[in-house]
């Protein structure tokens, strides 16, 4: 895992305050001083957010003489959401993504508030209330307002911002970093459970290992199938060939490995960027400018491929489930029965293939196949950054719970037809498939799973 999605992790879990974030502040600091100083000398300059209002309002001015006033009426009139709130640990994820991109430099952040929100998302006593579902990302402001209202609301009344402060704490692609960053914990677990998965159909269906080898590969991905075919010893020859969605093993690894890779990469590239509206940015870095650093295009384009993935992913999973039951692999009965009178699992593929169909639906609207404007026209173009790793988040959970099928089917068809399998390849792995508590188990069985260690990004 990249350095900064490592670090930022890390700290949600542990809320200690990264080196990287300590040694921030005097640079923070000596920012907002020389923001204050063309404030004094250009008294008659419009900054957006600071002495005008925001948005299509832009052209109105504000009372510079009431900054605090203003940036205070600013979030209240922008925290309007009613949604539920993202978990406690996506909160953290987004507080420490606004400390970073402060960190990063260019927001109207002053060393004094640079220092209270530090302390705050290491405070595990506060726990913001994050709305789900209230932005499209062109800035995140209506979530932004929610988690700086309940930052203002630890510090007190007698807490007073600066000029630009208010603007600046809702302002960014935090919302949308944060979240990203919390997603991208659960890639390792979904990784781990294909691989598992693939490894333990295979070897079921005596699939040719041979089929695996490509001339060129990555090392991870080769290394992964190596773990998978270790032990394979296909009786069956080349012929009949097995189906595509078990010769396919080392291309769908691989997509799988590249779209983890590159989300991993991107949301590592964006916790170190400055985000925000207005900044301080260039080579003088004297002047606030208005610009759009909180659309984050390319975290939102890797989310979508990896949208895409999982489908596949789960549609893989699905098609080598049901040749598993197809009465078409040797020594394993059709459906899994035990006897003629036994229904065995009939029912799992369409079950699996349900939820296939809730992640295609949840997973199917595209960022950019649609768009409006609000404000008037001032906001005219959208990332979907929200939305479009919300999608992903929603997707992954029926990908996940596929993964478990396949591995509870497989487990059982070797516990029924192969026992000497299931003391050799299946140590640890819950083999009755009907028991709902099993999945956490399994997802814990995962967790620490040799492939596990294997997946380098």
């Amino acid at each position: 895992m990249a350095g900064a999605l490592k670090e930022l992790l890390g700290a949600a879990a542990s809320l200690k305050l990264p080196e990287r974030l300590k040694c921030a502040r005097s640079k923070i600091d000596a920012d907002y001083v020389q923001f204050e100083n063309f404030i004094s000398k250009n008294p008659d300059a419009r900054i957006y957010g600071v002495n005008v209002f925001p948005g299509h309002q832009d052209r109105n001015p504000a009372d510079a003489l009431k900054f605090d006033k203003l940036q205070r009426e600013l979030l209240v009139s922008h925290a309007i959401s009613g949604e539920e709130p993202y978990s406690e640990f996506q909160a953290r994820c987004i507080g420490f993504a606004k400390a970073y991109a402060t960190a990063a430099g260019g927001a109207l952040i002053s060393g004094s508030l640079y220092d209270e929100i530090c302390k705050a998302v290491c405070d595990p006593s506060f726990k913001p209330s994050v709305p789900r579902s209230s932005s499209y990302s062109c800035g995140d402001v209506i979530p932004g307002a929610h988690w700086a209202n309940d930052l203002l609301a630890k510090l007190g009344q007698q807490f007073q911002l600066k000029a630009g402060e208010g603007m600046a704490l809702i302002s960014g692609a935090y919302i949308h970093v944060g979240l990203s960053a919390a997603f991208a914990q659960r890639l390792r677990r979904l990784w781990s459970l294909f691989v598992e998965s693939t490894k333990l159909t295979a070897a079921l269906c005596d699939a040719n290992p041979k089929e695996f080898e490509r001339p060129l590969q990555s090392a991870q991905v080769a290394e992964v199938l190596r773990y998978i075919t270790d032990g394979m010893k296909s009786q069956k020859g080349d012929t009949p060939q097995d189906p595509v969605s078990l010769r396919a093993t080392h291309e769908v690894l691989s997509a799988l490995h590249m779209a983890i890779s590159d989300f991993a990469r991107e949301a590592d590239r964006a916790i170190l960027t400055p985000s925000g509206n207005p900044l301080m940015l260039g080579q003088d870095a004297k002047t606030p400018h208005p610009q759009a650093s909180f659309l984050n295009f390319e975290l939102t384009i890797r989310a979508s491929a990896l949208i895409d993935t999982l489908l596949m992913c789960g549609w893989c999973s699905i098609s080598r489930t049901s040749y598993l039951l197809g009465g078409q692999v040797p020594g394993i009965a059709l459906d899994g029965k035990r006897t003629v009178d036994d229904f065995g699992f009939i029912q799992w593929p369409k079950l699996m293939q349900a939820k296939l169909e809730v992640a295609r639906s949840r997973g199917g609207h595209r960022p950019y196949v649609s768009g409006s404007a609000t404000s008037y026209g001032i906001e005219d173009l959208w990332s979907f950054g929200v939305m479009t790793t919300q999608s992903a988040e929603e997707v992954m959970d029926e990908i996940e719970k596929i993964l478990c099928m396949e591995i509870l089917l497989g487990a059982a068809c070797a516990a029924r037809f192969k026992p000497d399998f299931v003391s050799t390849q299946l140590k640890d792995i819950p083999a009755e498939p009907h028991n709902p508590s099993v999945r956490n188990r399994l997802y814990a069985w995962a967790e620490g799973s040799v492939s596990l260690k294997q997946l380098s990004y």
